[in-house]
């Protein structure tokens, strides 16, 4: 079959979760015979010539970035309407067989695909799950609590309108499915997960690293100006850490991830390092003496668990880090819900080899057999009869 996606924005470099899935999706894609072809906004030559290593082609759309300011397609649409790319993708969807819209900014242009082609939806996170249930409690001051629920009465109008093109949507955990589910029950959805490429993270030295112990290091990871990262970091540098140290005063915290916001740089101190963007996250894994995922918010699969998996590092998290991957607490990580749990959690790591190497070891089974990007694709291809 002949698959598209489009994006609105150009998914290179790999520097976030949602790019991280495209890239790899479309790579495994093409492993599997299928042809993959890219549409987007600002293709650069370095982005065309790495997809192109890996066999997915790029079809040319606008040479500049998405509008992300102005005015919305639908009433109270969050995204703003960019009617240049629409028409690209009018004229340049035909002769697909499956058209893949990447995200909710993509899916107010589900008008535009040629009526040839079934389209997948993948939303990779349901918004409501995040914005509704768990940040919009959360606020506490009323024009944020406006805001929250004005994108959310637009987000609403955008699935009413433009959801009728639609023959899947897709989700990365089981949670988001079933929330989207309550609001369109009659609408098909795909539990696909994202994979991680386990031979690209596994540790050369084939062991667990050994744990210095005149600094050993908590890493925590991600594109840092998320706000969902920010969050994270900030609790475990101002709630965890502390408690780490009062027991563990040698450990050393490293934030480690591309554009870090004022918020975070501002973290950084004598044990705390901020690293911003690094060529290869592996070694900072490879090295962990413990991997902290002090998530608060967010939705779907972290990607950065799966990594971290792969890579053979022992991980302390959060159950909200957890979603929609078969996490067993005591087994494959150490589960924590409050700053004095996951504290304790991350010290009897540091302390105890081997109950660090039976975390790290069961946690690298499981993304071995359960979460590759194989069997991410293998969904896809299934659902439309491939």
């Amino acid at each position: 079959m002949k698959w598209l996606f489009i994006t609105s924005q150009f998914p290179w470099p790999i520097i976030h979760g949602r790019w991280l899935r495209v890239y790899h999706l479309a790579r495994t894609l093409v492993q599997m015979d299928e042809s993959v072809t890219i549409l987007s906004c600002m293709e650069s030559d370095e982005g065309i010539s790495a997809y192109a290593e890996v066999g997915v082609g790029v079809e040319r759309g606008i040479g500049r970035k998405h509008i992300d300011k102005g005015k919305g397609r639908l009433l109270f649409s969050p995204f703003a309407y960019d009617e240049e790319f629409a028409n690209k993708i009018h004229h340049n969807s035909s002769g697909y067989d499956v058209v893949v819209l990447c995200g909710s900014r993509v899916l107010q242009y589900a008008d535009e695909v040629a009526t040839s082609a079934k389209i997948v939806f993948d939303m990779v996170d349901d918004p409501f799950l995040e914005f509704g249930r768990r940040r919009l409690l959360k606020t506490e001051k009323l024009i944020d609590r406006l805001r929250l629920q004005r994108n959310q009465w637009g987000q609403a109008n955008l699935e009413r309108k433009m959801l009728k093109r639609v023959q899947f949507t897709s989700f990365v955990s089981k949670e988001d499915c079933e929330s989207f589910n309550q609001r369109h029950p009659s609408l098909q959805t795909m539990f696909v997960p994202n994979g991680v490429d386990i031979a690209y993270f596994n540790n050369p030295a084939g062991e667990l690293a050994n744990v210095d112990a005149e600094n050993p290091t908590v890493v925590f990871t991600g594109h840092m100006s998320n706000p969902n990262n920010e969050t994270a970091a900030k609790y475990l540098v101002q709630d965890i850490a502390p408690l780490i140290w009062k027991e563990l005063p040698q450990v050393h915290v490293q934030i480690v991830g591309s554009e870090p916001s004022a918020a975070v740089q501002a973290l950084a101190s004598e044990r705390v390092s901020v690293t911003g963007r690094v060529e290869d996250m592996r070694p900072y894994l490879w090295n962990a003496g413990v991997l902290l995922l002090s998530m608060r918010s967010g939705t779907g699969i972290k990607n950065k668990l799966l990594e971290a998996w792969a890579a053979n590092a022992p991980v302390v998290a959060t159950p909200l880090a957890c979603q929609g991957v078969p996490a067993v607490d005591g087994e494959n990580l150490l589960l924590g819900n409050t700053p004095a749990a996951l504290a304790a959690a991350a010290c009897l790591l540091l302390k105890d080899r081997e109950k660090r190497k039976q975390i790290a070891d069961r946690g690298r089974e499981t993304v071995v057999s359960e979460l590759t990007w194989d069997a991410a694709a293998a969904r896809l291809i299934r659902a439309f009869g491939g």
